[in-house]
């Protein structure tokens, strides 16, 4: 099997030579998830290979985490697995992350009134939603011409919670369900949805296909993600 320092190195060749193919990472998630996002990607065409350890969060040149199931554990279950750091990491660097669900409320800083801790790698909280946690709806989405990612559509959302307003600094799109809530976040290559692209039709494909996209792009250019690099001079100082 090719060790962490020969994969940091191949990959470093690879987009030297301008013929790098996007190393995709499906992190921690539920099994049912994980085929619904396995699924999508197929259909794009593109490959999303399942974790096996920290480092693929941390190396990897994209990730991908559908927390829509694990909104109360999501957090904890990140601390407990030893990659909260590597998350935290990709988000305050920019770096291809996609957090699907609910993502705002396990990156964020967690749920007003619940005992539910988020990673805190970004300054927002979410509030209790739909009594029904289960039901998925289609709303429709307006965006903020920031935006790079989500285009205006409908898309289906699973209501356990709402985030009333962005934080700052970040690109944000809206939905309304009688009171507008964020649906979308989007900073650098990092975009967090509210809503499952991955169930959401032709439109949910699109932002899939546009996020990897950006992603791929940076493998050849300047905004290529910086982790995989760094290391790869931090291990050849070091040797």
């Amino acid at each position: 099997m090719e060790s962490i320092v020969a994969a940091i190195g191949r990959r470093a060749l690879e987009a030297q030579a301008g013929n790098a193919t996007l190393d995709c990472v499906l992190g921690p998630c539920t099994a049912v998830e994980g085929a619904a996002m396995q699924a999508a990607f197929h259909k794009l065409g593109r490959h999303l290979r399942p974790w096996s350890s920290v480092d693929d969060l941390r190396f990897a040149d994209a990730v991908v985490l559908p927390w829509s199931a694990c909104h109360r554990r999501g957090a904890r279950r990140f601390e407990d697995l030893g990659l909260a750091d590597a998350v935290r990491e990709r988000i305050e660097r920019g770096r291809p992350t996609l957090v699907v669900g609910t993502a705002v409320q396990v990156v964020g800083a967690g749920i007003l009134g619940e005992h539910a801790p988020g990673l805190e790698a970004v300054d927002v909280r979410a509030e209790r939603g739909a009594i029904d946690p289960e039901a998925c709806a289609f709303e429709e989405v307006a965006t903020t011409g920031a935006m790079r990612f989500v285009r205006p559509g409908r898309y289906a959302f699973q209501k356990r919670y709402r985030v009333p307003l962005p934080p700052a600094g970040w690109a944000s799109a809206y939905a309304e369900d009688g009171r507008l809530h964020v649906a979308a976040l989007e900073r650098g290559q990092v975009l967090l949805t509210q809503f499952r692209p991955e169930l959401s039709g032709v439109a949910g494909l699109e932002v899939l296909s546009r996020w990897c996209a950006a992603a791929e792009s940076g493998l050849q250019g300047a905004a290529r993600p910086v982790g995989a690099r760094e290391e790869l001079g931090l291990l050849a100082a070091a040797g």
